[in-house]
């Protein structure tokens, strides 16, 4: 990608999710079927971080730094006693080590440059911490709904854990479950995000969330990787922080 067109990337979702937050609520975080993973890794990671959550935490709120580029959602989650820093995170200069435990969900897939945002996150994660990522899977699903939500890739199961443990992490364990919204409804739900945004809005409060909310997650250990994540539409994943 040229710089120009990162500079276009990055200012399409800027501006995309500054208007998608301004018009939905916060959701708590005790509502997503994640919860139970990361509140325990939470119970012994006093530093925390999560980047780019908008107004739908994963996190437990109050106490954990968050970056974002959203004044509406740094807002939300700064009077719920989060500590918010507004812009991109390599412009935060956090410390080495400065965090126990790193969270991006359905960030990863928004960077352009990918490689160098896993080598930062590496850096402010202390040895042995945890970094927990949800992307989207596969190029082959890759379609309308991605390209309006402005993401730059869809990931390869092998690319993933390449890029991420390439970066100083060893995977742990991971969980695959859907998500996102494919082809041919992906047009329908563009069409919508356009030309009804407060029916998205509602939708997404009263349906989507609370639909998502009734999941269970199962997490599987990293030796299964290959074999269940070979035809997976969404991903999550916990990697340790090696020494």
């Amino acid at each position: 990608m040229t710089e120009s067109t990162i500079d276009s990337a990055t200012r399409y979702n800027e501006e995309l999710y500054e208007d998608l937050w301004s018009r939905l609520r916060f959701h708590p975080p005790d509502r997503l079927p994640w919860w139970p993973a990361i509140t325990a890794l939470a119970a012994s990671a006093p530093h925390r971080l999560e980047i780019g959550p908008g107004v739908f935490p994963r996190m437990p709120v109050a106490g954990t730094h968050v970056v974002d580029l959203s004044s509406r959602a740094l807002d939300v989650l700064a009077l719920r006693k989060a500590i918010v820093h507004r812009g991109y995170l390599n412009d935060q200069r956090f410390a080495a080590g400065a965090f126990d435990l790193v969270g991006a969900f359905e960030v990863l897939e928004h960077v352009p440059d990918d490689t160098e945002f896993l080598r930062e996150i590496a850096r402010i994660t202390r040895p042995g911490g945890h970094f927990i990522l949800t992307v989207p899977m596969g190029m082959r699903n890759f379609g309308s709904f991605d390209r309006y939500m402005g993401h730059v890739r869809r990931y390869e199961p092998e690319e993933l854990r390449r890029k991420v443990e390439g970066a100083g992490f060893v995977l742990e364990r991971f969980e695959v479950h859907e998500q996102s919204v494919l082809e041919p409804a992906a047009s329908i739900y563009v069409w919508f995000f356009r030309h009804a945004p407060r029916i998205v809005a509602w939708a997404l409060r009263n349906v989507f969330l609370p639909l998502l909310g009734r999941k269970r997650i199962a997490w599987h250990a990293a030796a299964e990787w290959e074999t269940l994540t070979r035809n997976a539409i969404d991903c999550g994943a916990i990697f340790r922080r090696l020494s």
